[in-house]
């Protein structure tokens, strides 16, 4: 199964969609159109949102440190929520350590959005992304 992504915030956030099981060759062929959408946008800094909620195995730290995207000089914050299994947010975090990156996991989607405009306040106003009706 694919790793899929999509501009939560035209841009500005762009949003990973991971599968349950994601293999070394996933993220491999992953790599590159994330890279893609961080060049795309004209602006200096896009935040990654990886909704975590389907994802059951994971490769290592050591592979997940490898991604290419990791080190792209526009990525700003990535924010994870909905993960299930501490483990896997183990293995992000350390990961993202590894390439001396600034990682959050969350429980939703919406605390991600909560937190990411305290820490950017460029971004324009994300509530229209989240209903507080939710929480």
């Amino acid at each position: 199964m694919n790793i899929q992504y999509y501009w939560l915030l035209k841009n500005r956030i762009v949003c990973r969609d991971v599968p349950p099981y994601s293999t070394v060759a996933d993220l491999e062929a992953a790599d590159l159109p994330l890279q893609e959408y961080f060049d795309s946008s004209p602006h200096d800094t896009v935040h990654l949102i990886i909704d975590a909620s389907k994802i059951v195995e994971m490769p290592n730290a050591f592979l997940l440190s490898k991604q290419g995207w990791l080190r792209h000089p526009k990525l700003g914050w990535i924010l994870a929520f909905g993960n299930k299994r501490p483990e896997n947010e183990a293995r992000g975090a350390v990961a993202a350590k590894a390439v001396a990156q600034r990682i959050r996991h969350f429980e939703t989607l919406q605390e991600a959005l909560k937190y990411l405009q305290k820490m950017d306040q460029t971004l324009p106003d994300l509530s229209f992304l989240y209903s507080d009706a939710a929480t």
